[in-house]
């Protein structure tokens, strides 16, 4: 059945056919741009982010219709993602150099001739790996270095670098400084660094000029050197950590001069998940430790371990705003009590100042697939609900459901409600149910969550 003028009364699921056409550009039947009436911008927006990990859907819908090409092509190329391969040195050149890159070199000479594309990227994800490929010579390692030089300074939108240099003591930056070109522009907002080399980070701090954010990883930093130190101050207004070590955000790092955490406001910690017990001493004490320096300006703080003191003697209970904490069931049942017995720890201690209040507190509930990974500790919730409720005035508490394998169930909405009688008494209660997490490995945290 056609799409129908009256746009308004067509259901999605009637849309759907339509876009699900084959995608090569011989099979494009040409009554099909005559038939689709153009619909507004909204709409078409709509069915776009309901599909938007399904590349295939997306390049139908640059092919179903002239109108909708643009938007279709915007999604396709929201995330720039560029596998460089560095070759080895060896015997005729001491120096490492490109062996090849992904997409190719034609590649990104068309979409760096396309201002539309270019206009459409908003993530850059640079990754840096070894390759098995011998050295290239001269003339390949330059073409490539050309290329993606050219490539980032037609980059005019970019909001987000994520930077991943897999070569341990290897500076690709020393190579290839192209990605610092992004670093400059005014509307990066977000600098994602799970592994780099020192020098790669050093270079990296130094172009950030503009960033507010900065989102810091497992950073191999152990070689601290003096250069750092005639670097400017940068100030950063929130704060990512991710892995079990936190070096540049101790106060004894080699970067604590260079980087200026007094404004901070977001704090984010997120700890891999590769143990049974899921707990490391060293780790959850380092992260108290962030918390304590941060208590002043703190407003938003995201944990996905339980600590071993109260949350609300480590935060300055007037000034925090957010609180999300990320559960994961699974296999880890001891690990799912003692956050649960430290949560409800945390909100019924004694002393606590009266008039606590929270904009929104958020629980994202990670592997839990049916109503009996929640009914199982159904009394330590409702000693959350009601420590929640006494203490604390929240005007909104969110509860997201989200799977780990697709086509897994999820517990009920009416039974999450259940368990929060006295907070939705004066709160609002949303449930909502998430799509798979965007990982690329299920140990580790999306670095997009930020």
């Amino acid at each position: 059945m056609p799409i129908m003028p009256s746009y308004h009364f067509v259901p999605y699921t009637q849309c759907k056919p339509w876009l699900c056409i084959p995608h090569s550009p011989d099979s494009r039947p040409p009554f099909l741009i005559s038939k689709i009436p153009d619909l507004p911008a909204e709409l078409i927006h709509c069915i776009f982010r309901e599909n938007k990990g399904d590349v295939g859907t997306l390049r139908s819908c640059a092919l179903v219709c002239r109108s909708w090409s643009p938007i279709a092509q915007s999604y396709l190329f929201e995330t720039l993602r560029i596998i460089i391969k560095i070759s080895p040195a060896f015997r005729f050149s001491t120096v490492a150099r490109i062996a090849c890159v992904t997409p190719d070199v034609g590649s990104l000479r068309r979409i760096r001739s396309s201002q539309h594309l270019t206009a459409s990227i908003k993530t850059i994800s640079l990754h840096i790996c070894p390759s098995k490929i011998p050295w290239p010579g001269l003339l390949g390692s330059s073409r490539v270095q050309f290329h993606l030089f050219d490539l980032f300074l037609a980059l005019s939108n970019v909001r987000n670098l994520i930077y991943i240099n897999s070569i341990p003591q290897t500076s690709f930056l020393k190579i290839v400084s192209a990605p610092t070109i992004i670093l400059t522009s005014p509307k990066l907002v977000s600098v994602s660094i799970p592994l780099a080399p020192f020098d790669d980070l050093s270079i990296l701090l130094l172009h950030a000029t503009n960033s507010p954010k900065l989102c810091i990883g497992s950073i191999t930093a152990d070689r601290p050197r003096d250069e750092l130190r005639t670097l400017h101050r940068l100030t950063f207004k929130s704060l990512a950590v991710y892995g079990n070590h936190i070096p540049l955000a101790n106060a004894d790092s080699p970067l604590h001069s260079v980087l200026e955490f007094e404004k901070l406001t977001q704090l984010h910690i997120a700890f891999r998940k590769t143990t049974s017990l899921f707990e490391d001493s060293g780790a959850i004490i380092t992260a108290e430790t962030l918390i304590r320096r941060f208590k002043n300006t703190l407003q938003t703080l995201t944990l996905n371990t339980y600590l071993y003191t109260p949350l609300l003697t480590l935060v300055a209970a007037k000034k925090i705003r957010h609180l999300k904490f990320e559960l994961y069931s699974m296999k880890w049942e001891l690990w799912l009590r003692n956050w649960l017995d430290w949560l409800i720890e945390s909100f019924s201690l004694p002393d606590l100042p009266e008039g606590i209040e929270l904009q929104e507190c958020t629980f994202t509930l990670t592997g839990f697939s049916h109503n009996s990974d929640l009914y199982r500790y159904a009394s330590h919730w409702c000693q959350l609900d009601s420590a929640l409720a006494s203490r604390c005035h929240i005007r909104r508490l969110v509860v997201q459901l989200q799977p780990v394998y697709p086509g897994l169930p999820s517990p009920s909405v009416k039974l999450v409600e259940a368990l929060f009688p006295f907070v939705r008494s004066s709160a609002t209660l949303v449930v909502e149910k998430l799509g798979l997490p965007t990982v690329l490995d299920l140990t580790e945290l999306s670095l997009s969550d930020v």
